[in-house]
């Protein structure tokens, strides 16, 4: 009488010949850590690891890991997409420093560079808005154009969010 075989008995027979080779497990590694140091980010950010533990975890994950560059910039190009206009940035910078020794002072400067240039353009583009209102008849205190239903504001403010994602990521290279 033949037996009954499980769903997983009969994958691990057809799939018993099948083998990684080396670049396909140095990728799957990579995209590992990937996960590892995306977690601890976002573990951190929402206050599930302290200081202390955050700082152990990141030592497990270098010693557990062959390339400690590696692991130093999947740090900085996470928490360079992390990174906001006018958002609260200064944990991540913190982690920047405690996670891989790295100057928070050039990013926080560029932060500060691309956030001035966001209030000019959102000060400039209100201009042109109160404009636009008063030629259709609309004006006083209580008209306030609204940007965020503004295209051309969204657009602005797009294309500033892209230029300072890239000039971090050139910074934290």
């Amino acid at each position: 009488m033949s037996e009954i075989k499980s769903t997983l008995d009969l994958i691990m027979e057809k799939t018993k010949h099948l083998t990684m080779n080396e670049e396909e497990k140095k990728k799957y590694r990579e995209k590992e850590t990937a996960g590892k140091v995306k977690g601890l980010v976002q573990r951190r950010l929402d206050g599930l690891l302290t200081g202390e533990r955050f700082h152990k975890e990141i030592g497990a994950l270098f010693r557990e890991t062959e390339d400690e560059g590696a692991v130093k910039n999947l740090f900085r190009d996470e928490v360079a997409g992390r990174l906001e206009l006018g958002g609260e940035n200064e944990p991540l910078l913190d982690m920047l420093k405690t996670a891989i020794g790295a100057d928070p002072e050039p990013v926080r400067t560029i932060l500060y560079n691309y956030e001035s240039k966001a209030a000019l353009l959102r000060d400039s583009q209100e201009k042109t808005l109160r404009k636009k209102l008063r030629k259709r008849g609309i004006s006083g205190p209580a008209a306030v154009p609204n940007l965020e239903a503004d295209p051309a504001w969204r657009q602005a403010l797009e294309d500033l969010r892209k230029d300072l994602k890239e000039e971090l990521k050139a910074e934290t290279s």
